[in-house]
C-alpha cells in the first residue's frame, strides 16, 4: 500500500482501538485489506476484532472483517496461555529461591490493562529482580530448569540478562532478566526496587507469587520504554501506546496527583509528556489538563530534551554524560563499539563473521548518526 493509505489506516485502527471508537465510526474507513494488513503486522488483531465485535451498532462489514481476523485471534490465545504458563513458572522458580521478582511490560499489563489477556500481544517476558548477583543467579538456576543462558547483552550497559526455554519445536519463549527499570545508564537510578515493590500490583492470575509494577510506576515505565524505542530508531507502535489508556482506565485524582509528582520528582516528566501528547495524537485520548500542564512546566528544567528522543547523537551524548567517572564512560564505550558476539547476532542475525557483524553494526549506526 502507499504511504498515505498506510498512514491513513493506522489512523482509523488509532481511532477505532481508543478509547473513543465511535469516532472511527463517523469516518469513511479505509479498505479492509489494509487495515486487517495493518492489524496484523502491529500485533493488533485480536484487539482489532474484539473491538470491532463488540462495539455497538458497528457495521455489518466491519464486523465481518472482525469475524475474519478469527485465526489470528486463536493465536494469539495459545501464545498468550504460553506467556502466562511461563510467567507462573518463573514465581515459582524466584520463590524457591526466596528472591523477590516483579514482572515487567505486557505479561503484566495483559493480566489488569486489558479487558482479555489475549488481547495484549506479547514477545517476551521481562522480570525485574533487586540487582546483577540476582539476576546471575537465577539465570544461573534457570539453566538447571531447561532454560539457556544467552550472552546477547553486555550487563553494564543494557542491565538484563537473556535466558531461553523451548516450549515446542521451533518455538522458544525469552525471559529478559532486568536489575535496572531502563537498559541505558542515563535512567539506571531512576527507582530503586525496593520502592517498586513496596507499590506493586498482586497478579494472582499469574500464581501466588506474582507481582507486577503499580499502575503509577508503570504508567513511568512504559514511558521510559517508548522514549528509547525512538531513541533507537524504532517506529511508534499503536499496540504499546494502547498500553496507556488502559493503565489510566481507573486513575482517580489521587492517582493523577501522585503520577505527576512521581514523574517530576523523577526527572521524568518530558518522558511522560511526550508519550502521553503522542496518546493524544494517534488514539485521540484526553488527559487532565492539569497534569499536562503540570508536566510541561517541569519538563524544560530536566537533564533529557524530551523533543530531541529521535536525535540519536543528542541521546548518546546525553548518557555519556550522565555516566558518573571516566572509567565507566570508557567502559561504556568500548561495550557500544565492540559488542560481544551474542549481542552482535541477537540484533543482526546469525552465520556471520564477527567482523561482518561490527560492519553491520557501524552501518546501522550511520543510519542513526543521519537520520
Amino acid at each position: 500500500m502507499s504511504a498515505s493509505t498506510e498512514r491513513a489506516a493506522w489512523r482509523w485502527l488509532g481511532l477505532l482501538l481508543g478509547p473513543h471508537p465511535q469516532k472511527a465510526l463517523t469516518i469513511a474507513p479505509p479498505a479492509a485489506e489494509d487495515l486487517l494488513d495493518c492489524a496484523k503486522a502491529g500485533g493488533l488483531a485480536a484487539l482489532t476484532s474484539w473491538r470491532l465485535q463488540s462495539l455497538p451498532e458497528c457495521p455489518a462489514p466491519l464486523t465481518a472483517m472482525g469475524a475474519s481476523l478469527a485465526p489470528q485471534v486463536q493465536d494469539a490465545a495459545v501464545t498468550s496461555m504460553l506467556f502466562e504458563r511461563e510467567a507462573r513458572m518463573l514465581g515459582e522458580h524466584l520463590h524457591r529461591l526466596g528472591m523477590q521478582g516483579l514482572l515487567l511490560k505486557g505479561v503484566a499489563l495483559a493480566q489488569w490493562a486489558y479487558p482479555q489477556p489475549h488481547l495484549r500481544q506479547c514477545s517476551d517476558v521481562d522480570l525485574l529482580v533487586p540487582s546483577l548477583e540476582d539476576a546471575k543467579q537465577l539465570a544461573n538456576h534457570l539453566q538447571q530448569h531447561g532454560y539457556t543462558w544467552e550472552q546477547t547483552a553486555d550487563p553494564e550497559v543494557a542491565y538484563e540478562l537473556l535466558c531461553k526455554r523451548q516450549v515446542a519445536p521451533g518455538i522458544a519463549i525469552e525471559v529478559d532478566i532486568h536489575w535496572q527499570v531502563a537498559v541505558t545508564p542515563l535512567l539506571r537510578n531512576a527507582f530503586r526496587f525496593d520502592e517498586l515493590m513496596g507499590r506493586a500490583k498482586s497478579l494472582p492470575s499469574l500464581g501466588p507469587h506474582a507481582y507486577g509494577l503499580g499502575a503509577v510506576d508503570a504508567m513511568l515505565h512504559a514511558s521510559i520504554n517508548r522514549a528509547f524505542d525512538l531513541v533507537n530508531g524504532f517506529d511508534e507502535q499503536l499496540r504499546l501506546l494502547m498500553d496507556f489508556p488502559g493503565m489510566a482506565r481507573d486513575f482517580t485524582p489521587e492517582d493523577w496527583q501522585a503520577l505527576t509528582h512521581r514523574a517530576v520528582d523523577k526527572q521524568l516528566a518530558g518522558f511522560l509528556l511526550n508519550a502521553l501528547e503522542a496518546c493524544q495524537q494517534h488514539l485521540d485520548c484526553q488527559w487532565p489538563e492539569s497534569v499536562l500542564e503540570a508536566l510541561s512546566a517541569a519538563a524544560p528544567s530536566e537533564p533529557v530534551d524530551h523533543r530531541r528522543l529521535t536525535d540519536w547523537r543528542y541521546m548518546q551524548w546525553k548518557i555519556w554524560q550522565s555516566l558518573p567517572d571516566w572509567p565507566q564512560r570508557l567502559q561504556w564505550l568500548r561495550r557500544r563499539l565492540l559488542p560481544n558476539r551474542g549481542h552482535l547476532e541477537h540484533a543482526h542475525g546469525t552465520g556471520h563473521s564477527y567482523a561482518s557483524l561490527l560492519a553491520r553494526r557501524a552501518l546501522s549506526g550511520l543510519r542513526k548518526l543521519w537520520r
